[in-house]
């Protein structure tokens, strides 16, 4: 493991130092793998010049939706030992959650990486999801968040305590 920090954290000075490099810009990437068929991610940012390489547990998230996504994938408590298809559908619904920041676009590729298990240690199979498995994924996310989620009594005078008075803070 220290070799792959080693080696981002070398690889992110060679950019810093190229001409794609704009130092007014912010970079962030997550770069995912597997060592010994172990999987790591690997969020690495350059902001104000300032370079970052860190191991994520569990998931990463980078991008003017970073916070919803990280929150959404918290509270539905997301793990490495869920089925792949309840994972694919929590990471859509993160995806989905950070659009309403207005920052983050409507398109979406779902990439699902795995360790290879033949002698190319250095290779990982990838599978895009297709239009099919998207519509899927779309139709769950509209079945959860249908707007109102449910219909709710009132709140009547009674859950409340002194509704009459005014109240000082204390």
């Amino acid at each position: 493991m220290a070799d792959l920090f080693t080696e981002s954290e070398s690889t992110v000075k060679r950019f810093m130092k190229s001409p794609l490099y704009d130092s007014k810009k912010e970079v962030q990437l997550l770069v995912s793998g597997f060592d010994n068929d172990m999987p790591h991610i690997l969020e690495i940012s350059i902001i104000q010049g300032t370079k970052k390489v860190e191991l994520k547990h569990s998931f990463g998230v980078v991008g003017w939706g970073a916070t919803i996504a990280a929150t959404l994938l918290t509270l539905r408590e997301h793990n490495e030992f869920m089925p792949l298809s309840y994972v694919a559908y929590l990471v859509y619904e993160a995806k989905r959650g950070s659009e309403k920041t207005g920052f983050v676009g409507r398109f979406t590729t779902l990439v699902v990486q795995s360790p290879n298990i033949s002698d190319f240690k250095d290779k990982a199979y990838v599978q895009i999801m297709g239009e099919a498995g998207l519509a899927q994924l779309e139709a769950y996310y509209r079945g959860l968040w249908k707007i109102p989620f449910a219909t709710l009594p009132d709140l009547t005078p009674e859950m409340f305590l002194n509704t009459k008075e005014p109240q000082s803070p204390q």
